[in-house]
């Protein structure tokens, strides 16, 4: 028994759909769909992220902007690049610099960074003068840390890598699971040839492959 083609093929890419809605591309052209196939946001965008926290990052000639779900331009195209709005807050870079702007184009944390995260429990992962740094919504920095690469939080830990090594610190920026394996592609270790899973504690669960 064969499915049901319920959105027709004629779409050169359609990314996986995330609360209903679907980025699709047409002659490099992006625009967003819903799940009848109905088109929400017409094809026209050189780049589209897709709505988060009800706005999407869409590039215009070089430059990057916000729509509402109505397409309407609510920040203007003035970034070089972007990164979708988590918490609130949505990472801007600027001059090869990264900050944070609000939902009103107000920025909340200077542009002033090599490379940023996007927020996640109120913490983001920045990196100034080849140091990277834990810091708060008040661009406090809550730990200065002494890894190769640091990754973004997701559930409370952050994937570190140093000397061929990765593992994962919390949010105070102290070792949640120690730095013993080879490969950690955010879900699965690899250590000693082998992939295996974790618990938050770094204990060895059954499931492997």
């Amino acid at each position: 028994m064969q499915g049901e083609v319920v959105i027709p093929l004629k779409y050169s890419l359609t990314y996986p759909f995330e609360d209903g809605l679907a980025v699709v591309v047409v002659d490099n052209r992006r625009g967003v769909i819903d799940k009848q196939g109905q088109i929400i946001i017409p094809i026209m965008y050189d780049d589209l992220m897709g709505f988060n926290e009800g706005l999407s990052a869409v590039e215009n000639e070089g430059k990057y902007g916000y729509i509402d779900i109505n397409n309407k331009l609510v920040i203007p195209y003035e970034y070089d690049s972007t990164i979708s709005f988590t918490e609130g807050l949505a990472a801007v870079e600027k001059n090869e610099k990264f900050g944070f702007i609000d939902r009103l184009n107000n920025i909340v944390i200077p542009i002033e960074y090599y490379s940023v995260t996007w927020f996640s429990g109120g913490l983001a992962v920045v990196n100034n003068d080849d140091k990277f740094m834990i810091i708060n919504r008040s661009n406090q920095v809550v730990k200065e840390l002494d890894y190769a690469m640091v990754f973004p939080f997701i559930n409370g830990l952050a994937l570190v890598y140093d000397n061929g090594k990765h593992g994962f610190i919390d949010k105070n920026g102290d070792v949640a699971i120690e730095l013993d394996y080879d490969d950690i592609p955010f879900i699965d270790p690899f250590k000693d040839g082998e992939w295996f899973y974790i618990n938050r504690q770094g204990k060895r669960v059954e499931k492997k492959f």
